[in-house]
């Protein structure tokens, strides 16, 4: 499995995200006698939801979502064959597994409110006959050449020192006595690039050296940054707490400000002096507890939690760095939801699924992505869930962000698919069977307003359509109306017309190449009371016929075949009391318009 990144932002509100909204489960007696009666095919205490139906070799086969609620961590695919349509078989149950997550040897600071805070200790404190040196890997991303950046400081007016960063080449200034010391060079720190840093502070020649990936930088000769020369005698009343990744505040409880974005491996404070060699050894040393003249050492990749607060723990357990704003369990995902599986048949004969499979981190989703699984030539396995690779918006590389490609559809030998999470309303295909995908057109989203799921389908003459649910503030009937967008091929100019109906999980086969059949939600006329319904339209999306299927409640997004004279339907519904998958079959005369 491919290694996952983790830069996420949260993302909230997640049944408006993903579209399919949760409706009531009404009174288990619900027992309305309607035509093409249902059967209960699948039905258990789990939610099983979001079903998809296709015929492969002689049988049908149907994969839906079960798990512990509508949304959320803990969804598995099942997958079920009938030959009959009656009697139905669990073929095998796909999960996405979380990857085994190696936690990052650093810690990443955002620059906005992020820091480690040491506390005062009479260890960190030297005289100006002392000595002293911090040393440490870092990775700093200021891309401002002139902006003053802070690794390590517990200085602020006339206390302590500052270990920082100055167009891009290392200054300190330390206190008793005041030196202020600078690198020459400019531009020596790389943004993006690690370098091992240090200072050492010799009190008995009064000199500060800085040393950059163990190799003690030259000076600016300028003369009040010059390391042998003192600024004044300003003595160092110590007290300030140690800020990482930020300045301290003068003797006050957090940083000040001044705060840097970036990363760091190693942060060590020693009570000597390093020499040049011991700074350039220190690179790939390790340390331990009894390390001689070692005050206090941290590996970034540990985090633990200690009463109230998340500490980086001192190798020598005497001077934990406290972390502000950071959160203990954002170092990987730990559950994950696979969702909405859409069977579809490959140009070389095989069941193809694909699924949205979601990375979560406590209760937030730190990763969306498509999956796929392909069953053999006969049906009775199906491979492992494989990540599918993502393009966008152009073929140059792969895509970090979140995707999910809803509803695939195939049109010689190629497979599309439209993807809504976010700011994105894109077209995109696969001419590899769903391992990969690329961006073939951005749709008008803000057109649109708030589209989501959106359902293609293709006529005699290769053009395509697609049926697209918006999700209108207030989910009115006016501001949700569906949209039907069409183009000829090769798919990149674009006719919109708003509908006068609303659509949610639909599906849609073409009956010829004048009349469509769509599977959705339904809503009556107060836009309340969903239900499973299949609508017979022109190519226009003007409505001619609408069977309703018995249902209620949380509801809706159908599988469906025409097979042997029939419209075979499998939809979910919570009319029984708890969602289950259900089966009906409506005979194709019935759907010709009166």
């Amino acid at each position: 499995m491919k290694k996952l990144k983790y830069i996420f932002s949260a993302i909230c509100l997640f049944l408006f995200v993903m579209g399919c909204d949760r409706y009531d489960v009404p009174d288990a007696t619900y027992t309305n006698e309607v035509e093409y009666a249902p059967t209960r095919i699948h039905g258990s205490s789990q939610h099983a939801a979001f079903p998809s139906l296709v015929r492969f070799n002689n049988a049908f086969y149907v994969a839906f979502r079960e798990g512990p609620a509508h949304g959320g961590a803990g969804g598995k695919v099942r997958i079920m064959k009938s030959t009959d349509g009656e009697d139905w078989q669990t073929v095998q149950l796909l999960e996405l597994v979380p990857p085994v997550v190696i936690p990052p040897d650093y810690l990443a600071f955002n620059g906005v409110n992020q820091a480690m805070m040491i506390d005062h200790h009479t260890d960190f404190d030297y005289d100006a006959t002392g000595s002293f040196s911090v040393s440490g890997w870092i990775m700093q991303e200021n891309t401002s050449r002139g902006a003053f950046t802070q690794f390590v400081s517990n200085r602020s007016g006339g206390n302590g020192f500052d270990f920082a960063l100055q167009e891009n080449r290392i200054k300190v200034d330390a206190a008793n006595p005041y030196l202020r010391t600078e690198q020459a060079q400019q531009d020596a720190l790389v943004p993006g690039e690690w370098n091992h840093i240090g200072f050492t502070f010799d009190g008995t020649g009064k000199r500060i050296r800085i040393y950059q990936n163990g190799v003690e930088v030259g000076y600016t000769t300028t003369a009040t940054f010059h390391p042998q020369t003192l600024v004044n005698g300003q003595a160092n009343d110590y007290g300030n707490k140690i800020a990482v990744f930020a300045k301290t505040s003068n003797k006050g409880t957090g940083p000040a400000g001044g705060y840097t974005k970036g990363a760091i491996k190693t942060l060590r404070f020693w009570n000597k002096a390093l020499s040049a060699g011991e700074m350039g050894a220190d690179m790939n040393a390790a340390v331990t507890a009894s390390t001689p003249n070692l005050i206090a050492a941290y590996d970034f990749s540990q985090k633990e939690q200690v009463g109230s607060d998340i500490v980086v723990p001192d190798i020598k357990n005497s001077h934990p760095g406290k972390l502000r704003n950071f959160t203990l369990d954002d170092s990987g995902p730990q559950s994950t939801d696979l969702r909405d599986p859409k069977l579809t048949i490959t140009p070389d004969n095989r069941i193809m699924i694909l699924m949205d499979g979601e990375f979560y981190n406590g209760n937030t989703i730190v990763s969306r992505r498509p999956y796929v699984s392909y069953s053999d030539a006969n049906g009775a396995n199906f491979s492992e869930v494989a990540e599918s690779d993502v393009h966008y918006p152009t073929d140059n590389g792969l895509s970090n962000d979140n995707f999910w490609i809803w509803s695939p559809a195939w049109n010689d030998g190629v497979c599309y698919g439209v993807d809504y999470i976010g700011s994105k309303l894109a077209l995109f295909k696969s001419t590899d069977a769903g391992q990969s995908f690329r961006t073939h057109k951005l749709l008008d989203r803000t057109l649109l307003g708030n589209p989501s799921e959106t359902a293609l389908a293709f006529d005699s003459n290769d053009k395509m359509y697609a049926f697209i649910r918006r999700n209108g503030p207030g989910n009115t009937l006016e501001t949700s109306k569906a949209y039907l967008a069409s183009s000829a091929a090769p798919y990149t100019s674009w006719i919109y017309s708003e509908l006068d109906y609303r659509l949610e999980g639909q599906n849609v086969l073409m009956l010829d190449d004048q009349t469509f059949c769509i599977g959705t939600r339904r809503f009556d006329e107060d836009n309340q009371n969903p239900q499973m319904a299949v609508f017979i339209t022109d190519l226009a999306g003007n409505k001619q016929k609408e069977i309703i299927l018995q249902s209620s409640g949380d509801c809706s997004y159908p599988g469906m075949v025409i097979h042997d004279g029939y419209l075979w339907v499998v939809y979910y519904s919570s009319h029984e009391g708890v969602s289950s998958i259900y089966s009906s079959k409506i005979p194709v005369a019935d759907l010709v318009a009166d």
